[in-house]
C-alpha cells in the first residue's frame, strides 16, 4: 500500500482546516441570524437562577462550576453520559443486551449532573451573544438526546428491542452533534477558559507558545484552527 506524499498530507490537512473553519463560520452565521434564541435563553436563565444564578447558594455554584478542582467541572462530568451511551451502541452491536441496557440507564442518570454543570458554566457567559445562543442550541440538543434515550429505555423494557436500539442510535447521533457545539463553545469561543490564562503564563516566566517550533506562515498564525 503506497504511503501518501508530504504534498498530499499537506493538502489533506489544509482541506480539514478549511472544513472545520467553514463549519464554525456556518454555526456562527446561524446564531447571529437567530435572535429568537435570546428569548429562550432568558427563560432558561430565569428557570435555573435558584440553582446556579447569583441568588443561588455560593457553595452550590462553586461546586457546579468546578472551583474546587481548579477548572470547569462540565468537561469531566459530560464524559459519563457520552461514554455510557457510546458503550450502549457498541454492546447493542455485539448483542450484549444486559450490558447495553445497563450503560443506557447509567447514561440517563449521569445526564442530570452533566446538564447542571453545563448550565452553571453557560450562566456565566450569557452576556456574550454567540455563547448565549449556541448554548441554547447545545442544551436543547442534549435534552432531545436524553429524551430519546429515555424512550429507548422504555421501549426495551416493553420488549420492543429493535425500536429501542434504533432510538438509541438516533440519540447518539443527536448527542454527537451537540458535542460538536460544545467543542465550538470551548475551543473556538473560549467558554470556560480564563481570560488572563496566557497573560499569567507569560508573567510567570513560561512561554505561552513553543519557542522551539518553526515559525508559522502569516496566514497560519492568524488561523485559530491551525495546529
Amino acid at each position: 500500500m503506497a504511503s501518501s506524499t508530504p504534498t498530499q498530507s499537506a493538502n489533506l490537512s489544509t482541506a480539514q482546516r478549511r472544513l472545520g473553519q467553514a463549519l464554525g463560520d456556518g454555526i456562527d452565521r446561524l446564531t447571529d441570524s437567530s435572535p429568537a434564541l435570546d428569548d429562550v435563553a432568558g427563560a432558561i436563565k430565569a428557570a435555573i437562577a435558584p440553582m446556579v444564578g447569583d441568588s443561588a447558594p455560593r457553595s452550590v455554584r462553586d461546586a457546579l462550576l468546578g472551583s474546587w478542582i481548579g477548572h470547569p467541572l462540565h468537561p469531566i462530568i459530560v464524559t459519563l453520559p457520552l461514554g455510557a451511551w457510546t458503550l450502549t451502541s457498541i454492546f447493542d452491536l455485539l448483542g450484549e443486551e444486559r450490558a447495553a441496557d445497563l450503560c443506557l440507564r447509567a447514561g440517563v442518570v449521569a445526564a442530570g449532573s452533566a446538564a447542571l454543570s453545563g448550565l452553571a458554566q453557560w450562566n456565566e457567559v450569557t452576556d456574550r451573544e454567540r455563547p448565549r445562543r449556541i448554548g441554547v442550541m447545545h442544551s436543547s440538543l442534549n435534552t432531545v438526546a436524553t429524551g430519546l434515550y429515555i424512550g429507548s429505555w422504555v421501549l426495551r423494557s416493553r420488549g420492543q428491542r429493535g425500536a429501542g436500539v434504533a432510538t438509541a442510535v438516533a440519540g447518539l447521533t443527536v448527542v454527537s452533534l451537540s458535542g460538536w457545539l460544545g467543542g465550538h463553545l470551548s475551543y473556538t469561543l473560549g467558554v470556560g477558559v480564563e481570560e488572563d490564562a496566557f497573560v499569567r503564563q507569560v508573567a510567570s516566566g513560561q512561554p505561552a507558545v513553543n519557542e522551539d517550533a518553526p515559525e508559522a506562515e502569516p496566514e497560519q498564525a492568524l488561523d485559530p484552527l491551525a495546529r
